[in-house]
């Protein structure tokens, strides 16, 4: 019995939050900043209607189409929802949760998911030597080879300089050794 009631004044120790992934500022201003912000509906360079950071779609379902315009604070906010509703449950599974990524991965994952697509990144050799824990060098070399595009006039798969250049920020991001992990 007096153990019982001596138990009620020991500390208890804290729960762990579960390890959570999550873009940082510094990663949504790199998506930004390779998207670049357009008002009206734009063609991209494969072909498909576009609009604000890249968004090619709205919460609703329909397709960006030739005359809509956008205000770049949603814009903006479509790009978080995009993380929140896509890439956040695709980054947050527990073989990438064991992982331990830093914060600059995940950024660097950010970015590249937002850019080929979830379906792209989950088949991706990227993903499988990531969770089959290669090493950050072999991981970080696959960013390089999605460097092309298929060309809507041709169907030709074609580098591009700004995904090349990308790709490279990319891959530098993820290489990067900060002194901890996300915790």
């Amino acid at each position: 019995m007096l153990d019982w009631f001596l138990n009620l004044f020991k500390k208890k120790p804290k729960k762990k939050k579960p390890l959570r992934y999550s873009v940082s500022p510094h990663g949504l201003k790199i998506i930004k900043e390779f998207e670049g912000y357009r008002s009206h509906a734009y063609l991209c360079s494969a072909g498909v209607w576009t609009i604000g950071y890249g968004t090619t779609y709205y919460t609703d379902g329909t397709k960006v189409e030739p005359g809509d315009i956008i205000s770049e604070d949603l814009a903006t906010d479509l790009l978080k929802l995009w993380i929140k509703d896509n890439f956040d449950p695709i980054i947050n599974v527990p073989e990438l949760l064991i992982l331990k990524l830093k914060q600059n991965q995940i950024d660097a994952l950010a970015s590249f998911v937002y850019n080929v697509g979830v379906n792209a990144f989950k088949n991706s050799t990227l993903r499988k030597k990531l969770i089959d824990g290669e090493s950050i060098n072999v991981v970080a070399l696959e960013f390089l080879k999605w460097d092309k595009y298929t060309n809507p006039k041709t169907g030709k798969l074609e580098a591009l300089e700004g995904l090349t250049r990308r790709r490279k920020t990319e891959f530098s991001l993820f290489r990067i050794i900060p002194s901890k992990t996300l915790n």
